[in-house]
């Protein structure tokens, strides 16, 4: 069975929702919830650029856009 993506985002982005929840409470919790998925393709175009910009992930390639492997710890190289 699959774990979620939230138990899979990186240590370093996990750190940064947690800062930014006291000062972004419903944006963090939006994003956290999203994050219950399994996988990354389920999750919509908002709610990645809600993550993107919480995170302060602005730069991303393309290839990371579209797998998330650069967010995530990835499971048999799956996001």
């Amino acid at each position: 069975m699959r774990t979620t993506l939230y138990s899979r985002l990186k240590p370093e982005y996990k750190k940064i929702i947690e800062e930014k929840s006291e000062q972004y409470p419903a944006c963090a919790r939006s994003v956290i919830d999203s994050l219950q998925e399994t996988m990354y393709h389920r999750l919509t175009i908002c709610e990645i650029t809600d993550l993107a910009i919480l995170l302060s992930r602005y730069g991303r390639s393309d290839n990371n856009w579209w797998t998330g492997k650069d967010l995530f710890n990835t499971e048999d190289d799956i996001a």
